[in-house]
């Protein structure tokens, strides 16, 4: 009687997105930031394109005299814009700090573990084989961790998802071709479509730019570094911004 009573799908399914959400929030706010999400963070703040570095110049460096001309704000030098968009929208709501900095990926993270029992339901129609496959990808330790950062890829792996599940709809209903065309834009919005061009340039590049070189040859000129938004300020949750050479 208790099992049939409180063991519902509903139920189990309800339980396994909070444990997907436990594993994704609990804690991000004391990890210290690392890498990428320094330079994302910052970057979706303002969704300003700026690196600020002297090897990769960036619009705000073209146009040093004046404004920047409208088309600067329609994507980023190095990759698309979807990411910064999604991550500027949370800033703008909640302010900055580093728990928004990464409440985004924690947020599609979760979406992610239903989608992906939507998916295993329609691959096997067993519903018992979809909660279990739903409760592997939370308790994933790979998913449960690029899902606790502000990098670009947790973004892109929720519409990398999200178009696997729009495809089976559009298999099911041809009506749903939008919703597939859409997710697979999304996808090109967030990261992918930098992939294909840093293949094909990579060859030219290595040949013009003296700076860059084979990868086991590759080597930087000294510069001022930048460690953006290093942990969280004692006394708020704010970021600390430390320059130095």
């Amino acid at each position: 009687m208790f099992m049939k009573k409180y063991l519902t799908v509903k139920n189990l399914l309800f339980s396994i997105l909070v444990l997907a959400f436990l594993l994704r929030f609990w804690g991000v706010w004391s990890q210290d930031i690392f890498g990428d999400e320094a330079a994302d963070a910052f970057r979706s703040i303002g969704y300003i394109d700026y690196l600020g570095t002297n090897f990769q110049t960036q619009p705000i460096d073209w146009y040093k005299t004046g404004s920047l001309p409208w088309w600067t704000k329609l994507s980023f030098h190095d990759f698309p814009p979807m990411a910064m968009i999604i991550q500027n929208i949370f800033f703008r709501i909640f302010g900055d700090s580093l728990s928004v900095a990464r409440l985004p990926a924690v947020v599609l993270g979760v979406i992610s573990v239903f989608l992906f029992y939507l998916i295993i339901k329609k691959l096997f129609s067993n519903e018992s084989i979809a909660l279990f496959g739903g409760f592997l990808f939370a308790i994933n330790g790979a998913m449960a961790w690029i899902f606790r950062t502000s990098l670009l890829e947790p973004i892109l792996l929720f519409f990398l998802i999200l178009n696997i599940y729009s495809f089976f709809l559009f298999l099911e209903n041809k009506k749903y071709w939008w919703f597939f065309g859409g997710t697979l834009g999304l996808i090109g919005g967030s990261d992918a479509l930098a992939l294909p061009y840093m293949m094909d340039n990579q060859k030219e590049t290595t040949q013009s730019n003296p700076i860059v070189k084979k990868p086991n040859e590759l080597t930087i000129p000294k510069q001022k570094s930048y460690s953006l938004f290093k942990g969280l300020n004692d006394n708020s949750n704010g970021f600390n911004f430390i320059s130095s050479e």
